[in-house]
């Protein structure tokens, strides 16, 4: 499910992570599972651009936890892999399932 598109640049690499607010387990989504400290690269889903249109779609992992509130952190990522010096380059709050979610 597309959580939200966003606009950027053509050519980029982005990248998102979900952290849950309540106790800030992040989504480890290679173990597809929230976790206390999963590796930096593991925690980091890469965003695709739709066909050089500048439009890269946030996808919610059908397996993340409903029911609770998340920080959807999206990296401009500078180099070949994703780093924990990367710059956020925008965040979002998803309440996912539950009343008023998805």
């Amino acid at each position: 499910m597309i959580f939200t598109t966003i606009y950027r640049p053509t050519g980029r690499s982005y990248y998102y992570r979900f952290i849950k607010q309540k106790d800030q387990t992040i989504w480890d989504d290679s173990a597809e599972e929230l976790a206390a400290a999963p590796t930096w690269a593991n925690s980091s889903i890469a965003i695709t651009e739709l066909s050089g249109t500048g439009q890269y779609s946030i996808i919610i992992p059908t397996e993340l936890t409903k029911g609770v509130i998340y920080d959807v952190v999206v990296y401009l990522q500078s180099g070949a892999s994703p780093a924990n010096t990367d710059v956020v380059d925008s965040g979002y709050e998803l309440k996912y399932g539950g009343s008023f979610g998805f």
